[in-house]
Protein backbone atom coordinates (compact mmCIF):
# COMPACT_ATOMS: atom_id res chain seq x y z
CA UNK A 1 0.00 0.00 0.00
CA UNK A 2 2.90 2.85 1.15
CA UNK A 3 4.67 1.53 -2.44
CA UNK A 4 1.41 2.10 -4.34
CA UNK A 5 0.60 5.82 -2.68
CA UNK A 6 4.06 6.75 -3.42
CA UNK A 7 4.43 5.46 -7.02
CA UNK A 8 0.72 7.67 -7.35
CA UNK A 9 1.91 10.84 -5.70
CA UNK A 10 5.32 9.90 -8.30
CA UNK A 11 2.92 10.24 -11.14
CA UNK A 12 0.43 12.87 -9.46
CA UNK A 13 3.70 15.18 -9.55
CA UNK A 14 5.36 14.40 -12.56
CA UNK A 15 2.18 15.68 -14.38
CA UNK A 16 2.04 18.62 -12.17
CA UNK A 17 5.55 19.36 -13.52
CA UNK A 18 4.54 19.24 -16.92
CA UNK A 19 1.81 21.38 -16.53
CA UNK A 20 4.41 23.77 -14.87
CA UNK A 21 6.88 23.28 -17.60
CA UNK A 22 4.07 23.83 -20.48
CA UNK A 23 3.17 27.31 -18.63
CA UNK A 24 6.18 28.63 -20.61
CA UNK A 25 5.92 27.00 -23.98
CA UNK A 26 4.48 28.40 -26.77
CA UNK A 27 0.71 27.73 -26.77
CA UNK A 28 -1.30 27.06 -30.02
CA UNK A 29 -5.15 27.83 -30.68
CA UNK A 30 -7.29 28.96 -33.67
CA UNK A 31 -10.47 30.87 -33.48
CA UNK A 32 -13.28 31.15 -36.74
CA UNK A 33 -16.86 32.27 -37.06
CA UNK A 34 -19.24 32.18 -40.02
CA UNK A 35 -21.95 34.84 -40.18
CA UNK A 36 -24.84 35.89 -42.80
CA UNK A 37 -27.32 38.34 -42.54
CA UNK A 38 -30.33 38.99 -44.69
CA UNK A 39 -31.29 42.68 -44.30
CA UNK A 40 -34.59 43.83 -46.53
CA UNK A 41 -35.85 47.57 -46.26
CA UNK A 42 -38.17 49.15 -48.57
CA UNK A 43 -38.94 45.65 -50.83
CA UNK A 44 -34.93 45.47 -51.41
CA UNK A 45 -33.02 42.70 -50.06
CA UNK A 46 -29.58 42.45 -49.24
CA UNK A 47 -27.38 39.74 -47.85
CA UNK A 48 -23.97 40.27 -45.55
CA UNK A 49 -21.71 37.80 -45.30
CA UNK A 50 -18.63 37.50 -43.27
CA UNK A 51 -15.87 34.90 -42.35
CA UNK A 52 -13.13 35.32 -40.06
CA UNK A 53 -10.40 32.59 -39.04
CA UNK A 54 -7.83 33.91 -36.16
CA UNK A 55 -4.86 31.77 -35.23
CA UNK A 56 -3.05 32.82 -32.04
CA UNK A 57 0.12 32.19 -30.16
CA UNK A 58 0.79 32.70 -26.66
CA UNK A 59 4.36 32.54 -24.67
CA UNK A 60 5.42 33.31 -21.56
CA UNK A 61 8.90 34.24 -21.16
CA UNK A 62 11.46 33.54 -17.70
CA UNK A 63 11.11 36.86 -16.70
CA UNK A 64 7.11 37.26 -16.80
CA UNK A 65 7.15 39.13 -20.30
CA UNK A 66 3.98 37.71 -22.20
CA UNK A 67 3.98 37.12 -25.82
CA UNK A 68 1.07 37.53 -27.81
CA UNK A 69 0.39 37.24 -31.18
CA UNK A 70 -2.80 37.29 -33.47
CA UNK A 71 -3.48 36.61 -36.96
CA UNK A 72 -6.58 38.38 -38.15
CA UNK A 73 -7.87 37.31 -41.62
CA UNK A 74 -11.96 38.62 -42.18
CA UNK A 75 -13.53 38.77 -45.30
CA UNK A 76 -16.71 40.73 -45.31
CA UNK A 77 -18.46 40.27 -48.95
CA UNK A 78 -15.81 39.00 -50.76
CA UNK A 79 -13.22 41.70 -49.29
CA UNK A 80 -10.47 39.82 -48.06
CA UNK A 81 -9.01 42.41 -45.13
CA UNK A 82 -6.32 40.81 -42.98
CA UNK A 83 -4.32 42.08 -40.15
CA UNK A 84 -1.88 41.36 -37.15
CA UNK A 85 -1.50 42.29 -33.78
CA UNK A 86 1.20 41.56 -31.42
CA UNK A 87 1.61 41.83 -28.23
CA UNK A 88 4.34 42.34 -25.92
CA UNK A 89 3.63 42.99 -22.61
CA UNK A 90 6.59 43.14 -19.58
CA UNK A 91 5.26 43.67 -15.89
CA UNK A 92 7.70 46.02 -13.54
CA UNK A 93 5.72 45.80 -10.20
CA UNK A 94 3.88 43.00 -9.27
CA UNK A 95 5.52 39.68 -10.98
CA UNK A 96 8.36 40.82 -12.41
CA UNK A 97 11.81 38.98 -12.18
CA UNK A 98 12.57 35.58 -13.24
CA UNK A 99 13.01 34.15 -9.31
CA UNK A 100 9.09 35.49 -8.99
CA UNK A 101 8.00 34.21 -12.32
CA UNK A 102 9.81 30.59 -11.88
CA UNK A 103 8.60 29.70 -8.34
CA UNK A 104 5.80 27.07 -9.68
CA UNK A 105 8.16 26.07 -11.73
CA UNK A 106 10.68 25.80 -9.45
CA UNK A 107 8.27 23.53 -6.50
CA UNK A 108 6.81 21.03 -9.17
CA UNK A 109 10.21 20.69 -9.89
CA UNK A 110 11.30 19.99 -6.22
CA UNK A 111 8.03 18.40 -5.56
CA UNK A 112 8.88 15.99 -8.48
CA UNK A 113 12.55 15.24 -6.97
CA UNK A 114 10.95 14.27 -3.14
CA UNK A 115 8.54 11.83 -4.88
CA UNK A 116 10.91 10.31 -6.58
CA UNK A 117 13.75 9.82 -3.91
CA UNK A 118 10.18 8.67 -1.85
CA UNK A 119 9.56 6.38 -4.02
CA UNK A 120 13.05 4.75 -4.33
CA UNK A 121 13.67 5.03 -0.60
CA UNK A 122 10.26 2.83 -0.16
CA UNK A 123 11.59 0.42 -2.89
CA UNK A 124 14.65 0.18 -1.58
CA UNK A 125 13.65 -1.56 2.10
CA UNK A 126 10.94 -3.11 0.94
CA UNK A 127 12.95 -5.15 -1.38
CA UNK A 128 15.54 -5.88 0.73
CA UNK A 129 12.92 -7.51 2.98
CA UNK A 130 11.12 -9.60 0.29
CA UNK A 131 14.47 -10.77 -0.38
CA UNK A 132 15.07 -11.99 3.16
CA UNK A 133 11.69 -13.62 3.35
CA UNK A 134 12.30 -15.57 0.43
CA UNK A 135 15.31 -16.61 1.63
CA UNK A 136 13.53 -17.36 5.00
CA UNK A 137 11.33 -19.26 3.42
CA UNK A 138 13.69 -21.44 1.33
CA UNK A 139 15.34 -22.37 4.72
CA UNK A 140 12.13 -23.25 5.93
CA UNK A 141 11.39 -26.00 3.19
CA UNK A 142 15.18 -26.69 3.38
CA UNK A 143 15.14 -27.61 7.13
CA UNK A 144 11.43 -29.28 6.60
CA UNK A 145 12.75 -31.84 3.95
CA UNK A 146 15.76 -32.24 6.33
CA UNK A 147 13.87 -33.31 9.20
CA UNK A 148 11.87 -35.49 6.78
CA UNK A 149 15.22 -37.82 5.90
CA UNK A 150 16.23 -37.44 9.85
CA UNK A 151 12.96 -38.86 10.82
CA UNK A 152 12.82 -41.76 8.23
CA UNK A 153 16.69 -42.53 9.42
CA UNK A 154 15.61 -42.44 12.82
CA UNK A 155 12.69 -44.74 11.96
CA UNK A 156 14.60 -47.37 10.18
CA UNK A 157 16.79 -47.14 13.24
CA UNK A 158 14.28 -47.92 15.47
CA UNK A 159 12.64 -50.74 13.19
CA UNK A 160 16.27 -52.41 13.00
CA UNK A 161 16.98 -52.15 17.02
CA UNK A 162 13.15 -53.52 17.68
CA UNK A 163 14.08 -56.72 15.41
CA UNK A 164 17.60 -57.19 17.36
CA UNK A 165 15.78 -56.74 20.23
CA UNK A 166 13.25 -59.49 19.35
CA UNK A 167 16.32 -61.37 18.36
CA UNK A 168 17.87 -61.34 21.62
CA UNK A 169 21.06 -59.38 20.20
CA UNK A 170 20.41 -56.25 21.97
CA UNK A 171 18.92 -55.25 25.37
CA UNK A 172 15.38 -53.55 25.70
CA UNK A 173 17.01 -50.34 27.04
CA UNK A 174 19.39 -49.65 24.03
CA UNK A 175 15.90 -48.50 21.87
CA UNK A 176 15.26 -45.80 24.31
CA UNK A 177 17.65 -43.20 23.03
CA UNK A 178 16.81 -43.89 19.34
CA UNK A 179 13.07 -43.48 20.60
CA UNK A 180 13.64 -40.30 22.01
CA UNK A 181 16.04 -38.86 19.22
CA UNK A 182 12.53 -39.60 16.45
CA UNK A 183 10.68 -37.86 19.37
CA UNK A 184 12.74 -34.94 19.39
CA UNK A 185 12.77 -34.92 15.80
CA UNK A 186 9.67 -34.99 15.45
CA UNK A 187 9.28 -31.84 17.14
CA UNK A 188 11.85 -29.94 14.81
CA UNK A 189 9.91 -31.68 12.04
CA UNK A 190 6.95 -29.47 12.91
CA UNK A 191 8.46 -26.55 13.69
CA UNK A 192 9.58 -26.12 10.57
CA UNK A 193 6.75 -26.58 9.07
CA UNK A 194 5.21 -23.95 11.52
CA UNK A 195 7.94 -21.57 9.99
CA UNK A 196 7.32 -22.65 6.56
CA UNK A 197 3.54 -21.75 6.96
CA UNK A 198 4.70 -18.28 8.55
CA UNK A 199 7.53 -17.40 6.15
CA UNK A 200 5.11 -17.81 3.34
CA UNK A 201 2.68 -15.70 4.96
CA UNK A 202 5.30 -12.72 5.88
CA UNK A 203 6.50 -13.29 2.02
CA UNK A 204 2.78 -12.89 0.16
CA UNK A 205 2.33 -9.87 2.40
CA UNK A 206 5.06 -7.96 1.81
CA UNK A 207 4.15 -8.93 -2.26
CA UNK A 208 1.07 -7.55 -1.27
CA UNK A 209 -1.01 -11.04 -2.27
CA UNK A 210 -3.85 -12.89 -0.24
CA UNK A 211 -2.36 -14.29 3.17
CA UNK A 212 -3.50 -17.72 1.78
CA UNK A 213 -2.81 -17.75 -2.03
CA UNK A 214 -0.78 -20.91 -2.63
CA UNK A 215 2.66 -20.57 -4.21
Amino acid sequence: TTIQNNEIRRIADKFNLEVAENRFKWQYGIAGSIQQTNARFEGISETYSSTALSPTLNKTGIYGTTYSLNLRNPTRNGIYNPGINMTVTQPLMRGFGKHITLTSLYDAQDAETLSRLNLKNTLIPTVTQVISAYHALIQAYNQVEISELTLEAYKLTIENMDANIKAGRRAPTDILQAESNYASELINFKGAKNNVENGTRDLLNLIGLPPDMEI
